[in-house]
């Protein structure tokens, strides 16, 4: 289908698109500017949408106009199993996953090209600038404080080192992420053989393990993971998100990966995980505390996002050492705050 070897692969992995946003992100990949020979492929990955994304008009016309792109189908729901058909898909040395709200910057292929032409050593990549863009108006408020759950970023200079079993500021998230194809075949082989399990995003679920497993796959590898401010790219958040009870669930959902994502990548961690779960006298206590100091302060909506934070550090440190998490009383807090 290539006249040439690629050397990029856009893949970006889609279920049930809004068609404005979405519209706006093929634009983007449209407005993309080549560097001079650099061949670049494109996948669009339907994960088995309930209505085909063929049949979209925005879809139509990005194909049209964009011979080195096509579309494929991975009925399997969950972002990881599209992400693995789209890498299959492609043969690319250097893998650019974009979300369907991503909206990336014109120069980003190019400034892809520039960080890692000048520091070899980076094998994940992320964008150094991350602009929230809400399409409907917020409050100032809501804004100021919900922003960086988002990925919101405002890097001044590139970033990148190689730290194992832990997750720094200057690693990149899964918005515009950037892999070396070697990474992600050793995180495809570790997944297939049962050694990381999927724990990333699936329908509503929203839960973000696999992002970070694959950063510490290059980490693993002795590889370095970072973020470079010449990377642009703005995350375009509708208004059924930008809502108090969504930004619950994903704060539960990112806090309660994170420790089964760990272990995942540094079984060897579990042992601190043993250690680290707290007695329920603990866990009342650090609730009491939490309560408190935002209620002192009125500050009761940002009250119910620290216990969706704090309640999934708790669920998350259960899960990665297989407690049977679903008799213990958190479960029941879960449920009454309604953040799973």
């Amino acid at each position: 289908m290539f006249e040439s070897v690629p050397d990029v692969a856009i893949i970006i992995c889609t279920y049930n698109p809004d068609a404005k946003i979405f519209s706006r992100v093929l634009d983007a990949i449209k407005a993309l500017v080549f560097p001079d020979n650099l061949v670049v492929e494109c996948i669009l990955v339907d994960n088995n949408s309930q209505s085909s994304i063929h049949e979209m008009p925005c879809v139509k016309d990005f194909l049209e106009q964009s011979p080195w792109a096509k579309v494929i189908k991975e009925s399997q729901q969950g972002l990881i199993f599209a992400r693995i058909t789209g890498v299959k898909s492609t043969t690319a040395p250097i893998i650019v996953f974009f979300d369907d709200d991503n909206e990336p910057a014109p120069d980003y292929l190019q400034a892809i090209k520039n960080c890692l032409d000048k520091h070899h050593c980076i094998a994940a990549l992320g964008p150094g600038k991350v602009t929230v863009e809400f399409l409907e108006p917020v409050s100032d408020w809501f804004e100021k404080n919900f922003s960086k759950h988002f990925q919101e970023r405002n890097t001044e200079y590139t970033q990148y080192g190689c730290v194992p079993a832990t997750w720094t500021d200057f690693y990149p998230f899964g918005t515009g992420l950037v892999v070396k194809r070697e990474v992600f075949q050793k995180y495809y082989q570790a997944f297939t053989e049962g050694r990381l399990a999927s724990i990333g995003r699936k329908g509503n679920n929203l839960s973000s393990g696999e992002d970070i497993q694959i950063v510490w796959e290059a980490v693993k590898m002795g590889l370095a993971a970072g973020i470079s401010p010449d990377l642009k790219i703005k995350h375009l958040i509708p208004s059924q998100r930008a809502t108090l009870k969504y930004i619950k669930r994903l704060t539960f959902g990112t806090a309660s990966s994170y420790m089964p994502a760990l272990i995942g990548s540094f079984p060897s961690e579990k042992i601190k995980a043993l250690a680290a779960i707290p007695s329920k006298k603990t866990i009342v206590h650090n609730l009491f505390k939490l309560i408190r100091r935002r209620v002192l302060r009125f500050q009761y909506k940002l009250l119910l996002i620290d216990l969706a934070h704090y309640i999934g550090d708790v669920v998350g440190t259960l899960r990665s050492v297989e407690y049977d998490e679903r008799s213990h009383f958190i479960y029941k807090l879960v449920e009454i705050l309604n953040i799973e």
